[in-house]
């Protein structure tokens, strides 16, 4: 049998062997490789590959060239007695009608990793697991080693990239709810400070600084994050705050126990 393979699309792309690092050369592999990725084991039809590598004005020997990457991947993917081609048995990736598909048996993704850890924590969320669900999120955000598929070309992939991100973004803020739940608010504040910097429009981020200053002592930043935010959603996007972080604001402005950490939290700011 073959090396196993991880292959990573959670920040730039890379692929991984008992060796080392394995290049992926040039940026129509890249590509190629990324759209492969961002679906394992489904087929991606040769006219998408044409269509995303050309940008929907492909040369005449567009499927040609196609194929001429792909026996480049195969290639570089390939180990001696792997039968990387495209009828080997440990072939990674297969010519399958009407185009390819990566062959994931045996090898790793890290989105699908991430993905069932990601699904671990929730299921420890609902069962009252605070601890349990913290460990598996810790354990899905440390496989992201930037912004997802960074570098690589082609609509479709900045376009699921981004969504990646958000995803990432999204997981972020749910695993600072189980912290914040768990009286980690201190420790959280360096964090959510840079969180909020780079995302000043993200109101669940903005919320989850302000109850973690309230709670560290600092009502006084507190309460003008709030106005801050208030102001900055306002002008960039006229709307209102949201009805949780006018909510937190309010008991904040009352002092309201139910912002202390423990049991007697509310699931909206803890």
């Amino acid at each position: 049998m073959g090396e196993s393979l991880g292959f990573g699309i959670l920040g730039p792309l890379a692929v991984t062997a008992g060796h080392g690092p394995v290049t992926i050369a040039g940026a129509r592999q890249r590509t190629v490789l990324a759209l492969l990725l961002l679906d394992p084991g489904r087929i991606v039809a040769t006219d998408t590959l044409v269509d995303v590598l050309w940008d929907g004005a492909p040369p005449a020997s567009a499927r040609t060239q196609v194929a001429i990457v792909v026996a480049g991947l195969r290639k570089s993917l390939g180990r001696p007695g792997t039968g990387g081609g495209e009828g080997g048995e440990q072939a990674v990736i297969v010519t399958a009608h009407p185009g390819y598909r990566l062959r994931t048996d045996g090898h790793t993704v890290d989105s699908a990793v991430f993905t069932a850890l990601v699904a671990d924590a929730e299921a420890a969320v609902r069962a009252g697991r605070p601890e349990e669900a913290e460990h598996a999120y810790t354990e899905a955000l440390a496989l992201w080693r930037g912004r997802a598929l960074a570098g690589v070309r082609g609509r479709p992939v900045e376009a699921e990239a981004a969504r990646w991100d958000e995803v990432r973004l999204s997981v972020q803020e749910a695993a600072t709810e189980v912290r914040l739940a768990l009286g980690r608010h201190r420790e959280l504040l360096p964090e959510l400070v840079a969180r909020v910097r780079e995302h000043p429009l993200r109101e669940r981020a903005r919320q989850q600084l302000i109850l973690a200053q309230y709670r560290s002592g600092r009502r006084a930043e507190a309460m003008a994050g709030f106005r801050e935010a208030r102001r900055r959603l306002i002008d960039e996007l006229g709307v209102q705050p949201g009805p949780a972080l006018r909510e937190l604001n309010e008991a904040m402005l009352r002092d309201d126990p139910v912002l202390l950490p423990g049991p007697s939290a509310g699931t909206g700011t803890a």
